[in-house]
């Protein structure tokens, strides 16, 4: 068998393009680039965490209040991954996020069958956290704080008093919910600008605000770890858990979901009005980067 050379290098059938020293080569190389890029704290590694997330939402018209507002950092930190993950990293960005949404609970009364013809579900998304004309905050004695108290008064609740207007957001989505039907929404929400797609938030930031709510009430219990702050100082607070808007953290999309009855009494139409509280199941799905890998304590 005959062999011939090809300029200045000889051809071999059996040495391809995957021999050893190829490969060697590859992972040479690639062993290389992670030493430069963990020596310059530029090691990234992306992540996809699948978070259950259970919810009610409600309505009252007389205080606007019962509308669900879901903060996506909050979501992520209620999961032990994400948790193992931000204790090995510096920072972390949310890329996107989808979410699947199910009524877990909800009855129509045998004396309501007649007047309620269904339950709106509207669904809308806040990508900067809710602002300070949306939320009201009490104090231990169950006192509101008015907004020339906020340097002086601590809050140990709050609540959001988005109600209807949560139907008037640019990327709303409106459905029917009745007793004959089981109702599931896909949603997404995912960065336009540049600074959304670029924003990297350290993990130490992240620490736990909201600790319950009453489904009666809608309060908002905040974690014992603020209850010494005053209403400023969590408003200024750059914790991405936080709901509120802050400039600190620009992109921080929230889930907005809003229940409401549609009654019918003679002939005046009344498409939000009071709704008990309804039970969903939000099924998240969230890609995120972490960079920076943290070295041994």
């Amino acid at each position: 068998m005959v062999f011939f050379n090809r300029g200045n290098w000889g051809y071999n059938p059996y040495k391809s393009w995957g021999s050893t020293r190829y490969s060697k080569n590859g992972v040479k190389r690639r062993a290389v680039q992670s030493i430069r890029a963990a020596n310059n704290q530029n090691s990234t590694i992306n992540f996809a965490f699948k978070v259950n997330y259970a919810f009610t939402a409600s309505y009252t018209d007389a205080t606007k209040l019962g509308t669900a507002a879901i903060n996506i950092y909050d979501v992520l930190q209620s999961s032990e991954n994400f948790i193992n993950m931000k204790n090995m990293y510096d920072t972390v960005k949310v890329n996107g996020i989808n979410v699947r949404l199910n009524v877990t609970d909800y009855t129509t009364t045998a004396a309501e069958a007649s007047t309620v013809k269904a339950i709106n579900v509207v669904t809308a998304w806040d990508k900067s956290g809710l602002s300070t004309e949306e939320i009201e905050f009490y104090n231990a004695n169950g006192d509101v704080i008015t907004d020339d108290k906020y340097d002086e008064d601590k809050a140990v609740t709050y609540v959001n008093k988005l109600g209807s207007k949560v139907a008037g957001y640019g990327s709303v989505k409106k459905g029917l919910l009745n007793n004959y039907q089981r109702f599931s929404r896909y949603e997404k929400c995912w960065p336009t600008t540049q600074q959304e797609k670029a924003l990297y938030i350290p993990t130490r930031m992240f620490n736990n605000f909201n600790t319950g709510q009453n489904a009666t009430t809608s309060k908002i219990t905040i974690s014992g770890d603020y209850t010494d702050d005053t209403v400023n100082d969590v408003l200024s607070n750059p914790n991405p858990c936080i709901p509120f808007e802050n400039v600190a953290v620009p992109w921080k999309p929230t889930l907005l979901v809003g229940v409401f009855k549609t009654k019918i009494n003679g002939a005046a139409v009344s498409q939000y009005s009071d709704c008990e509280p309804v039970v969903f199941n939000a099924e998240f799905t969230i890609p995120c980067t972490f960079k920076g890998l943290k070295g041994d304590n």
